[in-house]
């Protein structure tokens, strides 16, 4: 007991009491008479705690009510017994009551303090202020104190479809951190009760809700992040926007590091697209809900995303043809290998009409034309293929080299068309040449500006009847990163000297030259016939072989002398015919 309460109780001037204690000088500060602690009032029962002094002697505790908390205020009851906490007002009725407290005490002179002063009514809640995700099993609750001064508490619950599960009760703070949360999962629902010492608690006010971040979608081709949140729940103010967060990292790197501001939106938006990923790079985002007016702020969960971005094609570019016997070969570069929705090969018989050939794969690199007529004429070939983002590519095109010809005299005229390729260009030509049935040889390298070659033909020489003939272009063509070397190859064409014959005015069945036959000085035959006429036209004699000759009989039987008429027609190999006719004399 303090010094000054031991002389008031013995009822000394207070001025002596000042004196003896040697605490203070003379003043006209007078001490003041503490009020009981009103505690709560529950079902109309009011509730206290003794004063925390007494400068005197107990009288009573006095309660005052009144229906409007204003005033005027009046006594309700007066408690004689010191140890009585209690009372309860039956007239309160279905009625709000306002209460205080005094105590009355024997300190003359001493003013009585007035407690709080309470309703009959449950105790307000104290608002929640904000909810917001730390990480992905934690989430903070912040609220404002209860305007019920009776408050001592707040009970913190967590609500699900499940159902509600308090979590704690908090005392002497306005916030609570849940760890056991599962705001990457799912909105968390919080609400906050109030409670006063006699149990009652408020009733449940608004909850909040913490924001939801889901990935929406990822778009690989436009390398584009959909990102969709829930909205943030019961802010008094509203939403004022929704900030969007983002930090990117290299791919080994599994947490975020420092965030940064790339857009915001307003509250009727809960969606935004990202479309400045970078394919391989981790990007972890997360929202900020800022509160209107008081610019409270609430986190969601975070979120990593890593864009496989679809790679684009760079270089489709047809390179080489070869022409075969029966088919046609085309070979391009795809860079970098990567697939396509659809390809599609597409040909050109005069160069300017293109047509679909067949379906390809254009990671194959190559396709083979069963149905080209390489062997006739230039054909040229396109690419057209759309990428799996829908983008469509179209290659160059490029033509087939067709080589031709024709014996003139001694030689061997031979003609080819230009290389041609939209990316490309030939070097040189290379033109080869060989018998039939032999070995190819590199006959000459022509520039590119040359087209024709001119190759001598020994018309003593048999096994130079027939010469076949082909180019290789040695080209360069151009891709987006680099220039490669190529090579296209042409048709084969064969050209054979006309036959020369030598044919006899006469023969002598019983002399030196006994039969009548061509001999065959140069050239070669894959058809032959020689038919001999008497002079009425009447035919005494065929052969189809060259080395068969006419004995100058019919039927075996030996014809007079006289004139007879040959005719000898002949295909070479190469699809050329000669005739021959004239007189032949049959001597006896």
């Amino acid at each position: 007991m303090s010094v000054e309460m031991v002389f008031a109780r013995q009822k000394l001037p207070i001025v002596l009491l000042m004196i003896i204690s040697g605490l203070v000088q003379v003043s006209t500060v007078r001490a003041q008479i503490s009020a009981p602690e009103f505690l709560c009032v529950q079902n109309d029962t009011l509730r206290w705690n003794a004063p925390a002094s007494l400068c005197g002697g107990f009288n009573s505790y006095l309660i005052y009510g009144s229906q409007d908390p204003s005033g005027p205020y009046s006594v309700l009851a007066t408690i004689t017994d010191q140890d009585q906490f209690a009372y309860f007002h039956a007239d309160a009725g279905n009625q709000t009551w306002y209460y205080y407290l005094e105590s009355d005490l024997d300190c003359p002179g001493q003013p009585p303090l007035q407690s709080d002063t309470l309703d009959n009514l449950i105790p307000d809640p104290g608002p929640i202020k904000v909810v917001t995700v730390v990480d992905e099993s934690t989430v903070r609750i912040d609220w404002s104190s209860s305007p019920s001064p009776e408050v001592i508490g707040y009970i913190v619950s967590r609500q699900n479809a499940l159902g509600t599960t308090i979590l704690d009760t908090v005392y002497n703070s306005f916030s609570y951190t849940d760890i056991n949360a599962s705001p990457a999962d799912q909105s968390e629902t919080y609400f906050v009760v109030a409670l006063d010492p006699c149990g009652n608690v408020s009733l449940v006010p608004d909850p909040h809700k913490t924001i939801l971040l889901e990935l929406g979608s990822v778009d690989s081709c436009s390398q584009a992040i959909t990102l969709n949140w829930s909205a943030y729940i019961n802010w008094p103010n509203g939403v004022d926007r929704y900030e969007i967060l983002v930090s990117e990292t290299a791919p080994t790197e599994n947490r975020p590091g420092s965030f940064g501001l790339v857009a915001a939106v307003d509250d009727a938006q809960p969606s935004y697209t990202f479309v400045d990923a970078v394919d391989g790079r981790n990007f972890f985002f997360k929202i900020r809900g800022v509160e209107e007016d008081t610019n409270e702020e609430s986190f969601s969960n975070e979120i990593m995303v890593t864009v496989g971005a679809v790679q684009a094609v760079q270089d489709l570019v047809l390179e080489s043809t070869q022409v075969g016997p029966d088919n046609i070969t085309v070979q391009w570069q795809l860079q970098p290998q990567v697939p396509t929705a659809s390809a599609m090969l597409l040909r050109s018989e005069d160069g300017m009409t293109f047509s679909p050939v067949s379906d390809i794969d254009p990671t194959a690199g190559l396709y083979v034309d069963m149905t080209s007529l390489g062997n006739q004429k230039p054909v040229s070939y396109r690419i057209e293929a759309v990428d799996q983002c829908g983008n469509e590519i179209v290659s160059n095109a490029i033509s087939t080299i067709y080589i031709s010809g024709e014996p003139n005299g001694n030689n061997n005229e031979v003609t080819w068309t230009a290389y041609y390729n939209e990316a490309g260009q030939a070097l040189s030509y290379e033109l080869y040449r060989a018998t039939v049935g032999g070995a190819t040889t590199l006959l000459a390298t022509n520039p590119s500006t040359t087209l024709n070659f001119s190759d001598p033909v020994d018309l003593t020489d048999p096994a130079q009847t027939t010469k076949c003939y082909s180019i290789t272009a040695n080209t360069q063509v151009t891709l987006s990163s680099q220039v490669v070397t190529a090579f296209s190859t042409s048709n084969i064409v064969c050209l054979e000297q006309s036959a020369q014959l030598f044919i006899p005015n006469a023969f002598v069945p019983d002399g030196v030259n006994r039969i009548f036959k061509p001999i065959l000085q140069f050239g070669g035959t894959q058809e032959y016939l020689m038919t001999i006429y008497d002079r009425y036209g009447g035919v005494v004699f065929e052969s189809r072989e060259l080395t068969t000759g006419w004995d100058g009989k019919k039927n075996g039987r030996p014809l007079p002398q006289g004139m007879y008429v040959y005719l000898i027609r002949m295909k070479q190999g190469s699809g050329q015919e000669i005739e021959k006719k004239g007189m032949v004399m049959l001597l006896r």
